[in-house]
């Protein structure tokens, strides 16, 4: 799923919302991935980093992604961050995707009614 967000009260109702639903895995990193980079050739993001909000269950991307990313880091100065919701540790994904030391661990617990 694609979001575009603005700095706005709006915009983060609007964000709240989408990090508390459920998506029933299968996550594909390559596909958001590679959107973000496209938006990074356009004049309106080309200053923007990426944040990769997940549970950790994700598979590593794909070679070609991470060359795409690395060129992006090394050649426009982008930031790739990482929040693991739910995990204890790092994931392998997430380092492969991350710039340096960027991951954040949430511990989420919450009881449904």
């Amino acid at each position: 799923m694609e979001m575009e967000l603005k700095v706005d009260s709006n915009s983060m109702a609007k964000l709240l919302k989408f990090l508390t639903g459920g998506f029933n895995g299968g996550t594909d990193v390559d596909k958001p991935l590679e959107l973000s980079l496209k938006c990074l050739a356009e004049k309106e993001w080309n200053q923007a980093d990426i944040l990769m909000v997940t549970d950790g269950e994700i598979p590593r991307p794909s070679e070609w992604v991470k060359k795409d990313l690395k060129a992006a880091v090394d050649d426009l100065g982008l930031e790739i961050h990482g929040l693991l919701v739910g995990q204890q540790d790092t994931t392998p994904a997430m380092q492969d995707i991350c710039t340096s030391a960027c991951v954040q661990v949430v511990v989420c617990c919450w009881r449904q009614a």
